[in-house]
């Protein structure tokens, strides 16, 4: 029997990564956060000065709106870009996203209503399959003793992002009023005063762009077509079969299912000269109508199975982390009487800021070697199973204010070092669980993918499921928020529901996992492709 555990990956010396691909993708993943992240800061603003309708009640409604008209677009498309890329290749379709990222960022920030504003957040949606697109790339660049490196970079680009979108949404925002000394006598700003920063991110993307079109290398490979018709039709029931996932042993008989998976590896490797897209060749000298129902069935089986438990396990985390980044903003500026903490702005954003700087070792260095040991899938089970334990804790902090001075917190708007100093360990805490579990499920999916020529549609259809989290996430946990402030309800129905909500999410896609095979610990397509 092969190994299921990830012993054989720990055993092996780690592969180098082609860094050059690697940082070319790593500038585009980058610019992605900073691109959604920059409008936080004056999107409430934005929406304002459209003057909808002089009620100041239904200016979070629109705002919530704008807001998710990027990821119902997105999840329309992601499984279009998903096909193109496994059909033409993932560098065009790269690159279409980042051209769509630079001119739709320059649309908004000139948005005169709001219509213009979500119809250019409905194209920027409707044009970007980035993300997946970038999983497929690093999936086929890297192998089973380096894919925790390269992916790790990915959750790193992501909070980086994160943390400098803001940080230039702020600063270049109405420069007429904010910069005068710089654009105090500028027309165009002065009419387009939210235009600023999104040209500035735009020409992060323009370079972004340049750089990808001139160094990136194409990862999907048209193989040369030469198995045996005999060896072809051992590969279509392959291919078929949902059981089959090496590590194989290539000594079994041919008749085993092993075998047959030994077969495809041998002969499809992209590294070993003799390529052979055998199933396409197959597939070319059936009558259109067969070929092209032979092409949804050998997707249909390439999704059932691991694949599909990935993209549920991808959605669950994905749900519990947008509604706890949606909430704790709030929870935290909630006044301290109806059981926030009272604090500032500024101060959400350090205790923020500082718990996502605290990752960046245990990202780049420390979960490569966690990953060795103790393989994809049970990182990923430990990370949403500490998710479960210590986001419901975060209601605590209210608590140990509570036991000082409270006219301390009410007064200054400040808190005590203590409960500063939980705040950060708890928020460093659940920032390793979004590392391990994040990281992992990348890992895991691409690994579940049976045929490579299905990689970029499996990684775009666990993309879907992500938007989707992140387009019913933030409705649901406002809505959760709202109810549990009314008629003065007690624990555990008060302002502590939200996190005990995520917490049960947490442990729900934790006792799901359980029933996922080790076996996703290892690749079940052939070898990476050497650049």
């Amino acid at each position: 029997m092969p190994p299921s555990g990830p012993r054989l990956a720990a055993s092996q010396p780690e592969t180098p990564l082609p860094w050059r691909q690697v940082l070319l993708l790593a500038f585009v993943a980058i610019t992605e956060p900073i691109h959604l992240s920059v409008v936080f800061p004056f999107i409430y603003f934005m929406v304002r000065d459209f003057d909808l309708s002089g009620d100041s009640r239904s200016t979070g409604f629109y705002v919530g709106l704008l807001a998710a008209a990027f990821s119902i677009a997105q999840l329309s498309t992601n499984l279009v870009w998903g096909l193109t890329s496994d059909r033409i290749g993932r560098r065009p379709v790269l690159l279409i996203g980042v051209f769509g990222s630079i001119v739709c960022s320059v649309l908004f920030g000139m948005s005169p209503s709001l219509t213009w504003a979500i119809l250019s957040r409905v194209c920027w949606g409707a044009l970007n399959g980035n993300s997946s697109t970038i999983r497929t790339i690093l999936g086929e660049l890297t192998d089973e003793t380096n894919q925790a490196r390269g992916f790790s970079i990915l959750p790193l680009c992501w909070n980086v992002g994160s943390v400098v979108g803001p940080i230039i949404g702020g600063l270049l925002v109405d420069p007429v009023h904010n910069l005068p000394g710089l654009f105090g006598g500028s027309t165009l700003f002065l009419t387009y005063p939210y235009l600023l920063p999104c040209l500035f991110c735009s020409l992060l993307s323009v370079v972004a762009w340049s750089l990808n079109l001139l160094f990136l290398q194409e990862t999907l490979v048209r193989q040369d077509l030469s198995v045996a018709d005999a060896d072809v039709s051992r590969l279509r029931t392959s291919l078929s079969t949902e059981t089959l996932h090496p590590v194989c042993d290539e000594t079994a008989p041919l008749t085993s299912p092993t075998a047959h998976t030994a077969l495809y590896d041998s002969n499809v490797s992209v590294t070993s000269g003799t390529d052979g897209e055998s199933e396409d060749a197959f597939v070319t000298a059936l009558p259109p109508a067969e070929a092209a129902s032979h092409q949804a069935s050998g997707l249909s089986s390439v999704l059932r199975g691991d694949p599909t438990r990935c993209a549920v396990g991808g959605l669950g985390v994905a749900l519990l982390t947008v509604m706890f980044d949606q909430m704790f903003p709030v929870w935290a500026a909630t006044d301290f009487m109806l059981g926030g903490l009272g604090m500032p702005s500024q101060s959400i954003g350090l205790a923020l800021s500082a718990a996502g700087v605290s990752v960046i070792y245990l990202q780049l260095h420390l979960y490569p070697k966690a990953q060795r040991i103790w393989g994809s899938l049970r990182c990923f089970q430990y990370g949403v199973a500490l998710a479960a334990v210590i986001i419901p804790l975060f209601p605590i902090l209210h608590l140990l204010e509570a036991t000082g001075k409270i006219e301390y917190s009410l007064v200054s708007s400040s808190l005590r070092p203590l409960t500063w100093a939980v705040m950060f360990v708890l928020l460093a805490i659940k920032e390793w669980s979004c590392v391990l579990y994040f990281t992992s499920i990348h890992i895991l999916t691409n690994n579940s993918v049976p045929d490579r020529r299905y990689l970029g549609t499996v990684n775009s259809v666990a993309h879907s499921a992500a938007s989707l989290a992140r387009t019913v996430g933030p409705v649901l946990a406002g809505s959760l928020w709202t109810w549990s402030l009314g008629h003065d309800r007690r624990f555990p129905l008060n302002f502590s529901l939200v996190f005990s909500v995520v917490g049960i999410l947490s442990l729900v896609t934790y006792l799901l996992s359980l029933k996922w095979d080790p076996r996703m610990n290892h690749r079940a397509f052939a070898k990476p492709l050497q650049l």
